[in-house]
């Protein structure tokens, strides 16, 4: 897990089938040192951890990943420079197997760093 380490949630807000988070990047952490030394960058994998455990926190759950489509990264997120980010999560429920169907975008402002379509199985 991520959550009060990589990344700490600094504020949020939902609705039944959205959510609003600013998170604020831990840029001491050691993934920084390795990716890359000098020049941090989230890596990717990171992103879309952030993006599962945001989901879990709200529904107090634990949830694997199914599948994901049209993730695009636009924008490196560089922690030195942007250490508070803005998760914004859309989902709705699929009938079968627990699967819920989520959308999010990571940004600050104007600057949009990723977009991705995620599958997640509730498994508790």
């Amino acid at each position: 897990m991520l959550i009060n380490d990589f990344f700490s949630i600094t504020n949020y807000s939902h609705t039944d089938y959205s959510a609003d988070f600013k998170i604020c990047l831990n840029n001491n952490h050691a993934i920084y040192q390795a990716h890359f030394p000098n020049y941090p960058i989230t890596p990717g994998v990171c992103t879309i951890q952030i993006a599962k455990e945001l989901f879990n926190f709200l529904k107090q759950s634990e949830s694997t990943i199914k599948k994901i489509k049209n993730l695009k990264f636009t924008h490196p997120l560089i922690p030195t420079t942007h250490s508070e980010v803005n998760f914004h999560l859309i989902w709705e429920d699929i009938d079968d197997e627990n699967l819920t169907r989520i959308k999010v975008v990571v940004k600050k402002d104007d600057i949009i760093f990723s977009k991705m379509n995620m599958q997640l199985m509730i498994t508790d």
